[in-house]
């Protein structure tokens, strides 16, 4: 987790701002809700309290489907890779 407690949430909602090319709006929209659940669950993931922060991680991973998740990633870095101008 980044030390700036306000960093994953900025980068939520810059993430949330982004219009996806249809072609990945939906790879796009899962990627979006995984990182808004991280910002939402981040103070609790980061707790000093191991139960806490255990019950957090548990949460998170009722919310996301990893293999969803990572397919989607793969799909949205190939469409950037294919598409988008690398610099």
């Amino acid at each position: 987790m980044p030390e700036d407690p306000d960093a994953l949430d900025d980068f939520a909602k810059k993430v949330n701002d982004v219009k996806a090319p249809d072609e990945i709006k939906d790879d796009w929209g899962v990627l979006q809700e995984y990182i808004s659940n991280m910002a939402d669950l981040a103070p609790k993931l980061e707790s000093e309290d191991p139960e806490e922060a255990s019950a957090a991680q548990a949460e998170l991973m009722e919310k996301i489907d990893l293999e969803k998740m990572n397919t989607a990633g793969e799909s949205v870095q190939e469409y950037v890779e294919k598409n988008c101008e690398q610099s």
